[in-house]
Parts: structure tokens; C-alpha cells; sequence
């Protein structure tokens, strides 16, 4: 009878079982295709190891990208999708006068009572931005006696139309004949026919007075 021989295995038969034994590992690693979390050694998977467009989407946790991860200016204005932005995302006074592009608050982008006098500035409304008309025009009464009125026929104002309300004033049009009389006062105004006011001008000077070209400034209002 032939005897089995015993002992330990040769250094070549170790070998060749090891590399039996890595092979078959490798194959089972790629016929499953996935290498797990657990297999990845830190700082395994750098940049340079991702593909481009790697990263989609759906590959991020929510709120994985917070505002501490983004660059300065990575989020540009082509990024960000219509309507992205709410008036719920911004944060008090962070879209300063500087930030608005010129013309771009309209009056339909204004709430009802959004612009109250306190955020008017003292002199920021000129005669031109609350009126549709202003017309600076004058009246020559001739020589108009002490504690006595001088009514004007009709002075014409260009572009006012009937209908149009109107608030007439006295302007100081600097020096000589445009300046307003001393002693005299604005009584009343009117508007006559479609394209036209009346004043009445009053002397208190105590002496009779021929004010010349008496200014006035019109706003109609539509």
C-alpha cells in the first residue's frame, strides 16, 4: 500500500495559492462592479479622481452644499433659475440702491402704501415728478390800485386739457420784471376752458403799483 506523505506544504505551493486567492478576489470585486464605502481608505477619492459632470444632482445630500462651501461669486446670475430668488430669501437691507439697475422699480412692482413720506427724502420729489404738467407762465396786470384786485381774462397753458385739475402758484423767476411783486398776494385761481387758468392778484402794498410780468408756475394734474 502506498503510504501519504506528510509535512508542511512547499514555498511554492503557498505561493501559488495566494495568488489563487487575491485572483479570486479581484474577480468577485469586479463581476459585483462596486467597491463599498467601507473599502475606501480617508481622502481615498480626491479631485482629480472624479470625473467631470461626476457629481450630478441627485448624487448631493440636502443641504450638502451650504453657503460656507460656495466660492465667492459662484453663483451667478445665469445660474439661478427663474423665480429662484423670493422676496423670502433676502435677507433686511441686503439689495442697496446700488444693486438696482436704473428703471427697475416700477410703479407695478410697488405694493399699496410702500412708499410712505418717511422714505421720501427731504427735496425728492420735484414739481415734474408729482405732475403731468408744469408750465411757468405769467400775467401783466398794468397799474393796479392799492387794496385792489386784478383779475386775469386767461392765460394760456400749454398741454393742459379739460378735465385736468391744476394748483397755480407764485415763482420767483430772479430779478427784474420775473420777480414777484412785494405787496401783492395770490387771491385765486381757476381754470378757464381746456387750455387755460385765471388769476386773481391782490395789491396790499399801500401804494398803487404796475408789477409788470407777474410769474406763476401751473401743475396740472390727469
Amino acid at each position: 500500500m502506498t503510504q501519504m506523505r506528510t509535512g508542511r506544504p512547499s514555498h511554492t505551493t503557498v505561493v501559488a495559492y495566494l495568488a489563487l486567492f487575491v485572483a479570486l478576489s479581484g474577480t468577485a470585486i469586479a463581476a459585483s462592479g462596486k467597491i463599498g464605502t467601507s473599502k475606501l481608505k480617508k481622502s481615498a477619492v480626491t479631485t482629480n479622481k472624479i470625473a467631470g459632470q461626476a457629481v450630478t444632482t441627485n448624487k448631493l445630500a440636502k443641504q450638502a452644499v451650504t453657503t460656507e462651501r460656495l466660492a465667492d461669486a459662484a453663483v451667478t446670475e445665469p445660474t439661478l433659475a427663474d423665480d429662484a430668488v423670493s422676496k423670502q430669501k433676502l435677507q433686511p437691507q441686503s439689495v442697496g440702491s446700488a444693486k438696482i439697475e436704473d428703471l427697475a422699480v416700477r410703479t407695478g412692482k410697488l405694493e399699496d402704501n410702500a412708499v410712505t413720506s418717511a422714505k421720501v427724502g427731504d427735496g425728492a420729489l420735484s414739481p415734474t415728478k408729482i405732475a403731468q404738467i408744469v408750465a411757468d407762465v405769467t400775467y401783466s396786470p398794468g397799474t393796479v390800485m392799492n387794496n385792489t384786485c386784478a383779475v386775469s381774462g386767461s392765460i394760456a397753458v400749454p398741454a393742459l386739457q379739460s378735465g385736468d385739475d391744476v394748483l397755480v402758484y407764485p415763482r420767483d423767476a430772479g430779478g427784474g420784471a420775473g420777480q414777484w411783486p412785494s405787496g401783492f398776494v395770490l387771491d385765486a385761481f381757476g381754470i378757464t376752458g381746456s387750455s387755460a387758468v385765471t388769476v386773481k392778484i391782490c395789491n396790499l402794498s399801500g401804494t398803487d403799483v404796475n408789477p409788470g410780468a407777474v410769474p406763476f408756475r401751473v401743475l396740472g394734474f390727469r
